[in-house]
């Protein structure tokens, strides 16, 4: 199966390179022969088994069960797999991005999300279509991670921020450890992980100042008078701000 990429990047070449190491003689009859004690697997070859994952019927979800608990026993290989059988979804959602999201490369940071994703995902979850068929399990993925996608779009922000004011605001650690694998929406916390390691950049390089960074912080928290010149200096730094992560500041 050759795979094809839509432009050149970094990501697409350390996969190609894993799949062709997948794919050598000696190598390939290693993986068959380690898969053929899970039944889904068992007298599939690689090339077989991304041309049954490429069709979205419920026919591949046994196959990509028994792949996603390799992947999260540290099967390399299954990993390589998952990811070569994700991508043209992954492309799909690229082709979508603004030209700002391609120069942020918001693109790495969907690859990010679904290795995320693969690794916590139940291996036994059997999706289902809004009228109870079952849905192929692939599709399924990228719906999730297209849903992931929209909280780097500012408009799509921005807008839910418009229904959101009286909210108390959400803060995302920026330990790994403090994200939480079973809350229902994990990819956006994994995104808003990303844009405060962003924003810390950002302050720890100086290209805004830590004082300028306190200034907005006790604007938007509320922990002093909102004078005029509070206020203006807060919306400076947001406009800054909105110049180098790509949206609004939240």
């Amino acid at each position: 199966m050759a795979i094809h990429h839509p432009h050149n990047h970094p990501i697409h070449e350390q996969l190609d390179r894993q799949y062709d190491r997948c794919l050598a003689p000696s190598r390939h009859s290693r993986i068959k022969q380690r898969w053929s004690t899970e039944p889904a697997l068992a007298g599939l070859g690689i090339d077989e088994i991304l041309d049954i994952c490429a069709i979205p019927t419920e026919a591949q979800n046994p196959i990509v069960r028994a792949l996603i608990a390799r992947h999260q026993d540290d099967d390399t290989d299954a990993t390589t797999i998952l990811l070569i059988a994700l991508l043209p979804s992954l492309t799909r959602i690229e082709s979508t991005f603004t030209p700002r999201q391609r120069r942020d490369d918001a693109y790495s940071a969907l690859w990010a999300a679904a290795g995320h994703l693969l690794a916590t995902v139940d291996p036994e979850y059997e999706p289902t279509s809004s009228n109870g068929c079952p849905r192929a399990l692939i599709s399924h993925l990228a719906t999730r991670l297209r849903s992931s996608k929209r909280s780097l779009e500012p408009e799509h922000r921005n807008l839910c921020r418009r229904y959101q004011r009286d909210g108390l605001p959400t803060v995302v650690s920026l330990d790994a450890s403090r994200i939480d694998p079973a809350a229902r929406d994990f990819e956006s916390q994994v995104f808003a992980r990303l844009e405060l390691e962003r924003l810390a950049f950002i302050v720890d390089t100086g290209q805004i100042s830590r004082h300028q960074w306190n200034q907005l912080l006790k604007h938007r928290l509320g922990d002093v008078p909102r004078s005029n010149a509070l206020r203006i200096n807060a919306h400076r730094t947001t406009a800054q701000l909105a110049h180098l992560v790509g949206h609004e500041a939240a």
